[in-house]
């Protein structure tokens, strides 16, 4: 994975996969999930 994320070869299926929807996925789901994980967190300790 990692050799598609910092070596990108635009003739490898593989590579097209993870750079163009695995990746942009993974990161919405952290600029998603960290807030909402604070969130919890917080209203967990009221």
């Amino acid at each position: 994975m990692w050799d598609a994320v910092f070596y990108f070869d635009p003739l490898r299926t593989q590579d097209q996969v993870i750079h163009y929807l695995r990746l942009p996925r993974a990161i919405a789901g952290a600029f998603v999930g960290a807030p909402y994980s604070l969130y919890l967190f917080a209203k967990s300790n009221q």
